[in-house]
């Protein structure tokens, strides 16, 4: 820890457009059995600003 300068920190919020769709890579999908399904992200933010469940 610096005693002598100021230190300065902020947070930096970060989305993808909201008609991406977001989901697992392909390449990272192990027997055609993705873990999650892709989203469109306007979905996905809906379900989760409701508490909606995304199942």
């Amino acid at each position: 820890m610096d005693t002598v300068r100021t230190r300065l920190s902020w947070p930096v919020f970060a989305e993808p457009n909201l008609d991406h769709v977001v989901g697992p890579l392909a390449e990272l999908v192990i027997d055609d059995a993705p873990k999650f399904k892709p989203y469109v992200y306007r979905e996905y933010k809906f379900l989760k600003m409701n508490k909606l469940s995304i199942d």
